[in-house]
């Protein structure tokens, strides 16, 4: 229940507040503790993305949010932007790190850190076994990929370099997991789409993704009423593309994030001239005058 319960609160924020971020961010500390419980109750990526969208609702409503988003998006201030969450993504990962192996999260939660965190790739991969053998099959055929419902059971044996990284992973999960069916494993919306389509449906997804990162930005540098559940779900869609399967219920939930990511869009762009030069004069102001707080 925690993904449709988690996105109806954000869209209730944004319906509620018009997109006025100043009034928004009153929810930031209540969306941190569900964010939190979500991890608790070992669902790590919608916690993680709750305190994200939790952290960008506060960045907006503050000065430098606002002074940030008054300027234009350069290779300089992409970077600085990429380092902050960067950092803020590491300080979520540090504190689930601190509290699974401490067993804070419970025992099932510390097992899987214990699994998963050893290897040299760290917790990232090891969450995500079947990036591997996708890798190689990609590399055997780039071009025009392996076909729709691609087979290949030698590829799934790939999943033994797992032991050779470091990861813990019991004999008789490991056996299962090579045995379990003879499609190409692929954890991740491109790799997927690269090892049965070819190199054109990794380009599709590199486009969404792409307007995924649109989306995002505009709608930061201009709040609108989709402002809190467009930061949530675009995060969302920029992590499933790079480490989610497609497939099941996926399939239908891009249809609404599809749309939403390009009516935000089209949004924040029709509320170019609301956010103009006038807030960014303001933070000048504000700045040189050294009256932050």
């Amino acid at each position: 229940f925690g993904p449709p319960i988690t996105i109806l609160l954000m869209g209730w924020i944004g319906w509620k507040y018009k997109g006025n971020i100043g009034k928004a961010k009153r929810w930031s500390p209540f969306l941190l503790m569900l964010g939190g419980f979500s991890i608790y109750m070992n669902a790590r990526s919608l916690g993680g993305f709750t305190i994200l969208t939790a952290f960008l609702i506060w960045f907006r409503a503050s000065l430098w949010g606002r002074w940030v988003a008054a300027r234009r998006l350069t290779i300089g201030r992409i970077l600085l932007l990429a380092l902050t969450m960067m950092i803020t993504i590491g300080g979520v990962k540090a504190v689930y790190s601190y509290t699974a192996a401490h067993g804070w999260l419970g025992a099932k939660a510390l097992k899987k850190y214990q699994m998963q965190s050893p290897g040299k790739l760290g917790i990232l991969l090891g969450g995500r076994l079947e990036v591997i053998p996708a890798i190689f099959a990609v590399m055997d055929s780039p071009i025009i990929g392996h076909g729709s419902w691609a087979k290949g059971p030698k590829y799934r044996d790939y999943l033994i370099l797992l032991l050779d990284l470091g990861y813990r992973m019991p004999e008789q999960q490991l056996k299962a997991a090579i045995e379990h069916s003879d499609l190409i494993p692929a954890h991740s919306h491109i790799l997927q789409n690269w090892v049965w389509g070819g190199i054109l449906a990794a380009i599709f997804w590199v486009i969404v993704l792409i307007i995924a990162i649109r989306s995002i930005w505009a709608t930061f540098q201009r709040p609108h009423i989709l402002f809190v559940p467009l930061m949530f779900i675009g995060l969302t869609c920029m992590w499933n593309i790079a480490f989610s399967p497609y497939g099941s219920m996926m399939r239908f939930s891009w249809a609404m994030n599809l749309t939403l990511l390009i009516l935000s869009l089209r949004l924040a762009q029709v509320n170019k001239y609301k956010y103009s030069h006038h807030e960014s004069l303001y933070c000048n102001h504000i700045l040189q005058s050294g009256q932050v707080s």
